[in-house]
């Protein structure tokens, strides 16, 4: 059984990709901690990070106090996976037709999270705190060159492949065993892989911010 075939993600969102594992664990976190203890001086680019969130967070609020305008459309998000497993990796969990289905799958799930659908997990209590954030996930159908493309691509590792440790930026380059990001000013990019087991047990996935990687964990892509 494929125990860690998972997903990483350099987006926006915490999302977790196709896959399971038998303990569910989000290694973003630990990435976060271990990156700071490895470079204390990125601390202060943590703290400015932060910082940046709280007040872009106060700017929306108070427009959404202030401003009679109101958008009724759905802002979309288009995500493209980079799935990088060996062809018996790929078959286990159902070959091409099975991983576009596991995707849409998850972006369902994710469509009605994200605008308010999900009542079945959303306590009674807090149902007039729900929000709905308009967003509208979808599977890309036009590459960066402006070609019709799956929103799925493959790189198939060779047998033995042994999958990549958390935080290793190897997974997102073609030129060392990955695939690279498209553009993650426009698309959301999720990487599916084998991740290799760390001392905190097996994980699922991580994810953080494009800004956040480049600014704080040293990430590139």
């Amino acid at each position: 059984m494929i125990k860690k075939v998972t997903g990483l993600l350099l987006g926006m969102l915490v999302f977790c990709g196709i896959g399971y594992a038998q303990h569910e664990q989000c290694a973003s976190t630990e990435l976060i901690n271990a990156y700071l203890k490895a470079h204390p001086e990125a601390a202060d680019a943590l703290s400015k990070y932060e910082s940046d969130i709280h007040t872009r967070t106060a700017e929306v609020e108070k427009f959404k106090t202030t401003s009679a305008q109101k958008t009724t459309g759905l802002i979309p998000i288009p995500i493209v996976y980079h799935i990088v497993l060996t062809q018996a990796q790929i078959d286990e969990i159902g070959g091409t037709a099975g991983i576009t289905q596991r995707a849409q799958s998850e972006i369902d799930v994710l469509n009605r999270d994200f605008n308010g659908a999900n009542t079945d997990t959303v306590p009674t209590v807090f149902q007039p705190l729900k929000g709905n954030a308009g967003f509208n996930f979808a599977i890309v159908h036009t590459n960066p060159s402006g070609h019709g493309t799956s929103g799925i691509e493959y790189k198939v590792m060779a047998v033995g492949y042994a999958g990549f440790p958390v935080g290793d930026w190897r997974l997102k380059t073609s030129t060392s065993d990955g695939l690279d990001p498209w553009d993650n000013q426009k698309y959301l990019n999720v990487w599916i892989c084998d991740i290799t087991t760390t001392a905190g047990g097996e994980v699922l996935g991580y994810a953080y911010s494009p800004k956040y990687a480049s600014s704080v964990v040293g990430d590139p892509n």
